[in-house]
């Protein structure tokens, strides 16, 4: 008898009927693991105050962009900074090879275009719409006054910036010290941390990645990623499909990928005499 849970059950029906998606009133209530950062710092109130009367910031608007609509190139000059107001963006290079590099993916209240704060610097990224997506633009003259207006904003753009150092930290880290599949299990567990809803005992992940993205994220090839994915769904740990994850057991899940890293480094610790 194939017996599923009502979160796979429902998963299963979102991605079949969109329509439908949202779940019922009898539902499991969804619960947040990690809070964004945009919930420490209310930006959408401190966007407010570009239209406030007598503000002259009239650049300050939004700008909506349909999915695979470029917002800026490599080379191109650093003149504005983009908040998103909802979906998610892309950064990325590509090598003279062709090879596309993700560098990171940004979503719903995060800034990004940060180089336009230091005066003549381009860019050294594109930046890709991965979905319709809305911005609220803004030239570095104007932030500097929003932030006198409201110093708030400034602590969330230094945790933003914190936050990137330290999630560039990691994958260096990870690139050095780690095999290709702990570097994707860890990379699971981390997206159900920060990006998971509880439905129930277990964490969906509404807007998955593709293998390809998952495979630039982790510097891994795509065939890993599928590999990796097949095992953990074989072991009934995970299920997905095109656009969402199921983690049925996430504590789990994170046992697998410091298991995996132990059997790697089984002494990095050196025992007493």
């Amino acid at each position: 008898m194939n017996h599923t849970t009502p979160a796979q059950e429902w998963m299963n029906t979102a991605f079949l009927n969109p329509e439908k998606s949202q779940p019922k009133d009898n539902f499991p209530r969804e619960k947040q693991i990690c809070p964004d950062l945009q919930e420490r710092a209310d930006v959408p109130s401190l966007l407010q105050l570009g239209h406030e009367p007598g503000y002259q910031g009239a650049h300050l608007r939004e700008k909506c962009y349909e999915k695979g609509t470029y917002l800026f190139f490599p080379q191109e000059k650093a003149d504005k900074l983009f908040f998103i107001v909802k979906g998610r963006i892309k950064i990325g290079q590509y090598s003279e090879s062709g090879q596309e590099i993700v560098n990171a993916i940004h979503s719903q209240g995060e800034i990004f275009g940060i180089r336009a704060l230091t005066a003549g610097l381009s860019r050294d990224a594109y930046a890709l719409a991965m979905e319709h997506t809305t911005c609220r633009v803004l030239y570095p003259e104007e932030l500097k006054v929003m932030i006198r207006k409201q110093p708030a904003l400034s602590i969330y753009i230094m945790e933003q910036l914190g936050s990137r150092m330290h999630s560039l930290e990691k994958r260096l880290g990870a690139l050095t010290f780690q095999d290709s599949r702990t570097r994707i299990l860890k990379f699971l567990h981390e997206m159900g941390c920060k990006q998971g809803q509880r439905i129930g005992y277990e964490v969906l992940i509404r807007k998955f990645l593709t293998q390809k993205e998952i495979a630039c994220l982790t510097s891994t090839s795509r065939q890993t990623v599928n590999m990796v994915l097949n095992d953990l769904r074989n072991k009934n740990l995970i299920s997905f499909n095109r656009k969402r994850l199921l983690i049925r057991d996430l504590e789990e899940l994170k046992k697998i990928a410091q298991a995996s890293t132990k059997n790697q480094y089984p002494s990095l610790t050196p025992k007493d005499n």
